[in-house]
């Protein structure tokens, strides 16, 4: 059996078991095994934060590839939510101007691929749909004949700034978590006298903008007129963990780097070096994009600059490859307490599956090579990732695999919500991002 059409067809089940949960939140995920290399991100700043600012002309630019290839009558809608992702319950109209949907009608077919595929793009607010109100929101993409079968769920941010967020990393207060731990001491400045602020404001906080590493509903610990002061002991504390790993495949001409050999089949087949979990304990010093991916064809007959959402040769001229993950059995080296291979599931994530725990990026162990394996398509382009574990005695929260650092270079992305008393939704006032 043709490599491709297996995984492709693990992906199927994987995904319709997915799309058949329903959850109570709104998180980044599809529910199609065609739909890949789904992007959201700043016009102006390529995998930046998708967050624009309210009545300013600020943009998103947003896109994913249809590996079915052909023309799809895909429209998108948006959502206004609840700081904690939950439907806000609003009526349109009162939250956005313009339509409630709109047909997705920039798309381009692949070029000079063995994969064929479709890509799509948008770039919003536009004058189809605009967002009137600050807050969470949830872009959601369907086909026109199924506009109750929700494909892609992106969430992005629209931001009303009445107050401004000073954080900063240190190394944990507790004496026990200095070399394993990073902790955010934080100031926030409001434009504006709140009552009471301890009731009526949140803060929340994420590490590398991975959701299961969410810290909410903080409170101020110290009210200093208009200034909030989040300095507990234990409050906005964090796992160190390690630097991110990566492979690049912006060319299928050369070996990029932790690339073992790529091969020509049905497609291309990439694999990759076997990866050995950090055994020594030590903190690596890897430059890194703390999680992120960039789509990009250094075999293209130009420079493979900066992101131009006009110049599209990136996004339609890139091949897909099957990339293999090896990674070295964890349990056998018997380091960092990390459970039983028994009730154990290790997983491979990054910004490109949303650090999604899914069976369809859950590591295979293979009782012949006595190694964990799988194999995930991905588009030409430069890609971190990192290997964590899930034990069911956890509380489902997952382990990075190569320990955790106070030295570790992380992102944090802090927001700041506000709703009035009676008020029917929270207002979004500041967005703060950090890298220590």
């Amino acid at each position: 059996m043709n490599k491709w059409i297996a995984v492709l067809g693990l992906w199927v089940l994987s995904f319709g078991a997915l799309a058949q949960k329903t959850a109570d939140f709104f998180e980044n995920k599809e529910t199609s095994e065609n739909l890949k290399s789904i992007q959201l991100f700043p016009v102006k700043q390529e995998q930046g934060l998708p967050k624009i600012q309210l009545h300013s002309n600020d943009q998103l630019y947003f896109s994913f590839d249809d590996l079915e290839g052909g023309f799809k009558s895909y429209r998108y809608s948006i959502e206004h939510c609840t700081s904690d992702w939950k439907s806000s319950g609003l009526n349109k109209i009162f939250y956005a101007d313009g339509f409630s949907d709109e047909l997705l009608n920039n798309y381009s077919y692949s070029s000079k691929t063995y994969q064929k595929y479709t890509h799509y793009n948008l770039i919003f607010p536009n004058n189809a749909i605009k967002p009137k109100i600050s807050g969470n929101y949830i872009l959601k993409v369907f086909l026109e004949e199924e506009p109750n079968k929700v494909l892609i769920y992106r969430r992005f941010y629209v931001v009303e700034p009445k107050a401004s967020i000073f954080p900063k990393v240190e190394a944990s207060a507790q004496v026990s978590n200095r070399k394993t731990h990073q902790k955010l001491n934080i100031q926030v400045n409001l434009s504006q006298s709140i009552n009471n602020p301890q009731q009526d404001i949140k803060l929340h906080i994420y590490q590398n903008n991975i959701p299961y590493t969410l810290n909410k509903n903080l409170k101020p610990n110290q009210i200093k007129g208009n200034q909030l002061i989040y300095n507990g002991i234990n409050q906005a504390e964090f796992l160190g963990t390690n630097e991110f790993r990566k492979f690049d495949i912006r060319s299928m001409r050369s070996y990029g780097a932790n690339v073992k050999n790529i091969e020509i089949n049905a497609g291309f087949e990439v694999i990759l070096f076997t990866d050995k979990p950090n055994t020594s304990q030590k903190y690596s010093i890897q430059p890194d994009e703390n999680g992120l991916f960039f789509i990009r064809n250094n075999d293209l007959n130009q420079t493979s600059g900066a992101f131009n959402p006009s110049d599209l040769s990136n996004q339609t001229e890139s091949d897909y490859a099957l990339v293999k993950f090896t990674l070295q059995d964890p349990f056998q080296l018997n380091f960092n307490n990390i459970g039983n291979a028994q009730t154990a599931k290790i997983y491979v994530v990054g910004g490109f599956n949303n650090f999604q725990l899914h069976a369809s990026n859950q590591l295979k162990f293979n009782p012949i090579t006595k190694l964990y394996q799988i194999s995930l398509p991905f588009k030409q382009g430069l890609y971190d990732y990192k290997y964590v574990i899930q034990q069911d005695t956890n509380h489902g929260v997952p382990v990075d695999l190569d320990g955790n650092f106070m030295e570790t270079q992380n992102s944090y992305q802090l927001f700041l919500y506000h709703k009035k008393p009676g008020a029917r939704y929270e207002e979004l006032w500041a967005i703060q991002e950090i890298k220590n």
